[in-house]
């Protein structure tokens, strides 16, 4: 009997959740829109800055994340390593290991700063020389004519 109760009353309960939230929001749904747009102004919410973003920054800014989050990975590496030779307590074999993630994390993480350094490079010229922007790291001055 008590099962019988328990259910009757979770079907309840979920029906009340399920079906009385959508009459509550068809109600309110053109006030929370207006507030909305007051609070967002005539903008937006301008998360993206002026318009819409070119696709090879967000492709750079992608790669950027990418690197950034593996350059995370190896100093995780580095620093489990140290918490390794911290409590090898004088074991070669600790010790030995500790080591060998150290050299690989500090390896990893110098391929990681160099292609990150090469991306922002090649990516800021090459938006740069197609924009003609100097935003980028482009020329300042226009292209130049081309004659035949």
């Amino acid at each position: 009997m008590k099962k019988i109760i328990l259910v009757v009353y979770s079907l309840t309960l979920l029906s009340a959740v399920f079906f009385g939230t959508n009459a509550l929001a068809v109600d309110n749904s053109q006030e929370a829109l207006d507030q909305l747009n007051a609070a967002a102004g005539a903008s937006g919410a301008n998360i993206a800055g002026s318009g819409p973003t070119d696709p090879r920054i967000m492709a750079a800014n992608i790669i950027k994340m990418a690197l950034g989050v593996l350059g995370i990975i190896f100093v995780v590496i580095i620093v489990y390593a140290g918490f390794l030779w911290m409590t090898a307590a004088g074991e070669e074999e600790k010790t030995g290991k500790a080591k060998k993630l150290i050299t690989n994390g500090v390896i990893g993480l110098i391929i990681i700063l160099s292609a990150y350094a090469i991306t922002s490079f090649v990516i800021s010229n090459l938006v740069g020389a197609t924009t003609g922007s100097s935003e980028f790291g482009g020329s300042n001055f226009p292209a130049p004519p081309l004659t035949e």
